[in-house]
This record gives structure tokens, C-alpha cells and sequence, in this order.
């Protein structure tokens, strides 16, 4: 009995232990990894930025299949298939994975999507994909430069500049930064 309680006694420290970990803001510069501070230890965690969206295909993956939901949707001559968010350009006996142009339709948003409200205007952002309100649907549009987001899809490739990591994604430049609450975006910075 006595080991069995201490074995309890042990477990219930160590899962202590893991709620004791608070993110730092003070004196933390994220260079694909984050401060993690623990009783006068530091500790630096790998920065995901992509961590919302696992389980889902990475950007500009194949695929031989849609899936059956997908609906047809097309722009600027340019046809895809879409589903929930993701786009599927058809490409030698399969599809590949896309970012649609500015100016793509949808009825209605993607389940998961995120508001983000940059001076007057409300943004929708899911998996790399920003849209606007319009009359009766949701338009793709531009990323602005500046605004905030939570995560990254799959598919996106780190960059060195100045010796600063930058994440590229369908030709648009982001940066992580810490909030003050210690919650990390990734800002447009191009």
C-alpha cells in the first residue's frame, strides 16, 4: 500500500508540475522557439505554427481523391474544388492543395474559422486563407499587412532574414510575435 501511495504522490507532483509552466513575455524573443519559464528555469519549446490545424493536408500536398462533400467552385477561368475550408486544384490524375485567388466565392464560412478585426474591417481567416463579408457570401482576399493570426497550415517553410525566422506561406511573409498575455500570432509582414 505504502508504494502505491507513494507512486500517487509522485504522479500527482509531476501533473502539478506541468500546470506550474507559465509562458514569460519578459525578455523572450521568439526565433522558432518560445520561453517557457519554471521556477527560475528556462526552457525553450519549439514554435508549431501549424499546431491548429494537425490532422489536416499540408498546403500544396496531392491528393488522388476529393472528398465527397467538395463543391466546384471557380474563378478568373480558374477552376477548384473546395471543402470546408481547403481547395483542391485538379492536377495530373489527383488534386493538389492551393490557396485560391483574391476574389473566390464561397456561401459560407469554413467550420473553425477565426474573426479578426483590423481597423474597420472584419477579416475570417482559416488554414491560409483570409476572406471579407460580401452581400450574400465570403470573398478571398489579400492578407493585410499587419494583421494577426493565431496558426499556420502545414505547409509553410521557415526563412532566415537578418538572422530572424520568418514563415512563408503561398508567397506571403509572416512573423511570430508574443502577445502580452503570452498567446503567439504570426503577422503579416508582407
Amino acid at each position: 500500500m505504502k508504494t502505491i501511495t507513494s507512486y500517487l504522490s509522485t504522479m500527482l507532483v509531476g501533473i502539478s508540475m506541468l500546470f506550474a509552466i507559465n509562458i514569460s513575455t519578459s525578455n523572450a524573443q521568439v526565433h522558432n522557439r518560445m520561453l517557457i519559464q519554471y521556477k527560475q528555469k528556462k526552457v525553450y519549446k519549439p514554435v508549431v505554427p501549424h499546431v491548429r490545424y494537425l490532422g489536416l493536408p499540408a498546403q500544396q500536398s496531392f491528393h488522388t481523391r476529393l472528398p465527397d462533400q467538395a463543391v466546384k467552385v471557380t474563378q478568373k477561368e480558374e477552376s477548384l474544388h473546395y471543402h470546408n475550408g481547403i481547395y483542391y486544384k485538379p492536377v495530373n490524375n489527383g488534386f493538389l492543395i492551393v490557396q485560391p485567388r483574391s476574389g473566390t466565392q464561397i456561401n459560407s464560412l469554413p467550420t473553425g474559422h477565426i474573426e479578426v478585426k483590423m481597423g474597420t474591417q472584419n477579416y475570417y481567416y482559416y488554414y491560409g486563407t483570409f476572406y471579407i463579408e460580401d452581400e450574400n457570401c465570403y470573398v478571398t482576399v489579400e492578407p493585410p499587412h499587419g494583421i494577426k493570426i493565431d496558426a499556420l497550415p502545414e505547409g509553410y517553410k521557415t526563412i532566415k532574414i537578418d538572422g530572424k525566422d520568418y514563415y512563408l506561406l503561398n508567397g506571403v511573409y509572416y512573423k511570430a510575435v508574443q502577445e502580452s498575455g503570452g498567446s503567439l500570432k504570426f503577422e503579416v509582414v508582407s
